[in-house]
């Protein structure tokens, strides 16, 4: 097995939005977010997503201070598949997602369940707020990713919660947690 590491490419974005909603809509969050939604509904908005982010990879907006880049992990054995992929946005000390037109772009599928969205990304980005200026790579792992990501060398900076139970469509799933995770530069 030979796998390679490339830029995302505009073409791959049909893709992306498959592996990403088969990965994340096992999670509890994400099934009581797009309960009334429809899956393919879902991917149609994360296939927009995508293509809206290699643009902006592509051709970088002078209004955003933010750099986006795109990665694919592709397997030579599985005829140069897509099995994996990561998305690295550099927010530089001082970013402000309020001003940043291209952070607001995103829009919601219907069905979705909007105020238990708009609380998980209010509380992403109160987590992002806390490790402001840190350096080296950080990520928001959940419960279940959570020791991987510690025996790699990223250490814990911040904690998120959102009770589910009390949105409609996450009753009796109770308090979700993820952890903010930062890896220092050069650690072994």
């Amino acid at each position: 097995m030979t796998l390679n590491l490339a830029p995302c490419v505009a073409s791959d974005a049909p893709e992306l939005a498959r592996i990403h909603y088969a990965v994340f809509s096992r999670p509890p969050i994400y099934q009581a977010i797009y309960r009334d939604a429809s899956p393919a509904d879902v991917i149609a908005k994360h296939e927009k997503s995508f293509a809206a982010g290699l643009q902006e990879q592509d051709h970088p907006s002078s209004s955003s201070s933010r750099e986006v880049h795109y990665l694919k992990i592709t397997d030579d054995a599985i005829n140069a598949m897509i099995i994996a992929y990561i998305v690295w946005i550099y927010l530089p000390h001082g970013y402000d997602v309020d001003k940043d037109p291209q952070a607001h772009a995103e829009r919601l599928v219907e069905g979705t369940n909007e105020a238990m969205a708009m609380e998980f990304k209010g509380a992403i980005g109160v987590l992002r707020g806390e490790h402001e200026g840190r350096r080296g790579p950080h990520l928001y792992s959940s419960v279940t990713g959570h020791a991987l990501y510690r025996r790699y060398g990223f250490e814990d900076v911040g904690d998120m919660r959102v009770d589910l139970d009390k949105y409609k469509g996450g009753q009796g799933l109770g308090m979700q947690r993820w952890v903010a995770m930062v890896r220092e530069p050069g650690k072994t």
